[in-house]
């Protein structure tokens, strides 16, 4: 099966532009928002970071040739760099930035 066919990778992928689509809407506003919406803002981005990881771990798992041409475009897109250090640093950032909320 390939693995964009998956039910559960289609549900993982329309989840992920949902919050991108939702974090993104509200990025311009963040310095309006209340305390409160702050912090949900910062936790939808969790949410989305998280969702990324996974999704991106399963790319890396997978064998499909789609797969791997998306993950090879993926890593052509960050200049080889390593994705999940990529991930650290935002995760990091975000731990930062609850604190100075």
């Amino acid at each position: 099966m390939n693995f964009f066919s998956s039910d559960l990778v289609q549900k993982e992928i329309e989840e992920i532009k949902e919050l991108q689509d939702l974090t993104f809407s509200q990025f311009c506003d963040f310095e309006n928002l209340s305390y409160e919406e702050r912090q949900k803002y910062v936790n939808l981005i969790e949410t989305l970071l998280n969702k990324q990881k996974i999704f991106y771990t399963r790319l890396s798992l997978s064998s499909d040739v789609d797969a791997i041409n998306m993950k090879t475009r993926i890593q052509e897109l960050f200049n080889d760099v390593n994705i999940f250090n990529i991930f650290e640093n935002l995760e990091s950032l975000l731990s930062e930035m609850k604190t100075l909320m």
